[in-house]
């Protein structure tokens, strides 16, 4: 066991974490804690504080949109790097002075560094896996990561509550935090050996996925399912990470609990990873990933009980264990289909996703406007992650057929 810990994918796995924990986990994660203490010691308000999300969520569409550019590994590795470093000032920016204009620009960066970690990231370390190891390619235990952080940001802003930091003090140190994470995650960093172009990739068939068949195979008939897929899979995801603790927190007889909520989807998230590629493993990836996606609509659905504490830590617990497992998976489904640069159908997905993202909220609080309840927002995502499952069953028929 600790042989393996010295393992040259174990090293490249923990400093993909490392990245995870810092371009998603700190530089978004960290927000959302910390949002209800921004609006109570600063002007923030409830319009402008969605409106940092949103161009959060802007930067992040901006960054997969130009991974998209980003084909040689040079380019990769140059983009990764400035992720990594950007993450970094812009948690620090966020601590400098209470200024929208300064915090739009530090929430747009640090959203189009998070396309650094989920994208360049988990692309380059599965294109090493693919090359130097003998190993089906898994991205369960890099995903892991995300969770590790929005633990992080839990613990910390429960931790910066009892020493009564301000929201200055506590965007500071997360930034201080966010260092620590920098190091490891750039020492450690997927290196290749040889030049790119001699490159040679084994084409490798899995249960569960298609292994490439033409110069791009995710570009085939059944892209645009695909697509649609992660749409909706994005969709529920931005509507259970807003309602999920703001449920709890509208709840007057409850909203002491918001945290232990927040906490409860990071720890459930962080095992659920490696849990959903066993079960890939043995159950192949189109039952596996509709599985997932069909405890997210679970979740969803058990929001609706908003006056029953348990069931709300239900609802948290399967958002946790399904919403990573969901993206990893879609990830790794990508990623097998494109061994030589996986990244660039990574991105092609995410671009779906993260236009996602940037529409749901402004729909779902449209929604909850006009019918004066979050009911309909959460059961129109129960019922559109239902219809990613039948797309994903339909493109495997198409693929059956051919």
């Amino acid at each position: 066991m600790l042989t393996n810990f010295f393992l040259p994918q174990t090293k490249v796995l923990i400093g993909g974490v490392f990245a995870l924990v810092l371009t998603l986990g700190l530089s978004r994660f960290a927000y959302t804690p910390l949002l209800p203490l921004m609006q109570e010691e600063t002007y923030l308000g409830t319009a402008s504080g969605g409106w940092l999300a949103t161009i959060h969520y802007l930067g992040y569409l901006l960054g997969v949109l130009t991974t998209l550019k980003t084909q040689s590994l040079k380019s990769r590795e140059f983009f990764y790097f400035s992720g990594l470093f950007l993450s970094v000032v812009s948690t620090f920016i966020m601590s400098l002075a209470e200024n929208f204009l300064l915090w739009s620009i530090a929430r747009f960066i640090a959203g189009f560094c998070g396309a650094a970690g989920i994208i360049i990231g988990a692309g380059l370390v599965m294109q090493w896996i693919t090359e130097n190891t003998d190993e089906k390619p898994q991205m369960g235990k890099y995903f892991v990561g995300v969770g590790i952080g929005i633990v992080i940001t839990a613990l910390c802003s429960i931790l910066f509550k009892s020493l009564n930091f301000t929201w200055s003090q506590q965007w500071f140190a997360y930034g201080l935090i966010a260092t620590f994470c920098f190091l490891p995650a750039w020492t450690l960093r997927p290196k290749f050996k040889a030049p790119e172009k001699t490159f040679r990739v084994k084409q490798k068939g899995y249960k569960g996925d298609r292994p490439n068949r033409n110069k791009s195979p995710v570009r085939s008939d059944g892209i645009y399912k695909l697509l649609a897929m992660y749409f909706f899979a994005g969709f529920a995801f931005v509507i259970s990470a807003t309602f999920t603790v703001a449920i709890v927190k509208l709840n007057p007889e409850i909203n002491m609990f918001g945290n232990l909520v927040w906490l409860l989807v990071g720890l459930s998230s962080i095992p659920s990873v490696v849990i959903w590629d066993f079960i890939e493993a043995k159950y192949g990836m189109l039952k596996t990933l509709s599985f997932a996606m069909f405890l997210h609509s679970i979740s969803l659905l058990l929001n609706i009980f908003d006056s029953n504490l348990s069931i709300l830590l239900l609802a948290a617990f399967l958002f946790g264990i399904s919403n990573l497992g969901i993206v990893s998976l879609t990830m790794t489904l990508a990623g097998r289909t494109a061994p030589h640069n996986p990244g660039q159908e990574m991105a092609r997905l995410t671009v779906a996703f993260a236009i996602a993202l940037v529409i749901g909220p402004s729909i779902a609080g449209t929604l909850a406007e006009v019918f004066g309840t979050y009911f309909i927002s959460l059961l129109f995502s129960a019922v559109l992650l239902i219809f990613g499952i039948i797309l994903l069953w339909l493109r495997e028929l198409n693929f059956s057929k051919n």
